[in-house]
């Protein structure tokens, strides 16, 4: 992925959000749930929030795909709320539904549990 310059944050949106976003550049791997085959695509989590994330990746989401995302040894799993193009990169926002991580023995309390995650996780490790 190249590295793109430091773009100034929104702070209008931040006014207008509910929770609070903290901003991160950490690498990521996500796969959209619908068309695991097709692989994976290298990503970039920007910012996050309990509910939400952030995320910057060559490979295009359709709005509405359930997706896993490999990060920091946890797969998260979500919607795509938005995605657009931005320079030579995709934009894109994540609503969290669940957070499965290897060392707790039930995924996080976000809400209902998504089956196709659960389903997507045993093939992705």
């Amino acid at each position: 992925m190249v590295e793109q310059p430091e773009r100034p944050h929104n702070q209008a949106m931040d006014n207008r959000r509910t929770e609070q976003r903290y901003l991160v550049k950490e690498d990521a791997f996500v796969w959209d749930l619908h068309r695991i085959k097709a692989g994976y695509h290298p990503a970039r989590i920007v910012d996050v929030s309990r509910n939400g994330m952030r995320m910057e990746s060559v490979g295009r989401l359709v709005q509405g795909s359930h997706v896993a995302i490999d990060f920091r040894s946890m797969i998260v799993c979500g919607t795509v709320q938005y995605c657009r193009l931005v320079e030579n990169r995709f934009v894109m926002g994540i609503r969290i539904k669940d957070v499965l991580d290897p060392l707790r023995e039930e995924p996080a309390d976000y809400s209902a549990n998504e089956d196709v995650c659960v389903e997507a996780v045993a093939v992705l490790v």
